[in-house]
């Protein structure tokens, strides 16, 4: 049986311990829109990993590392030239 995640993600790895289970998803969406001018953005600048905790499972805690891209906004006039990949929808910028 597979796990239920959302449509923006992809399950790469998993690990279950002793203390923690540890999850591991990358972000399938390979588009982003530059928070400044609002243009998408296909062109990939590097990747980064984002680790939350979420609640404890059967007194085992859970992590999940998410792993994101780094997009380069190709609008010359941007002052923002690197952005982050966000999912407001599961987690907020600078979450926990």
């Amino acid at each position: 049986m597979s796990p239920i995640l959302p449509d923006q993600f992809q399950l790469t790895q998993h690990q279950v311990g002793q203390t923690e289970i540890q999850i591991d998803l990358v972000a399938i969406q390979t588009v982003g829109r530059c928070p400044a001018c609002q243009r998408t953005a296909n062109k990939v600048h590097s990747f980064y990993q984002r680790t939350l905790a979420d609640s404890p499972i059967c007194g085992r805690a859970v992590s999940l590392r998410i792993h994101l891209r780094k997009f380069a906004c190709r609008n010359d006039q941007c002052p923002r030239k690197i952005f982050a990949q966000t999912v407001p929808a599961y987690f907020s910028p600078y979450a926990r």
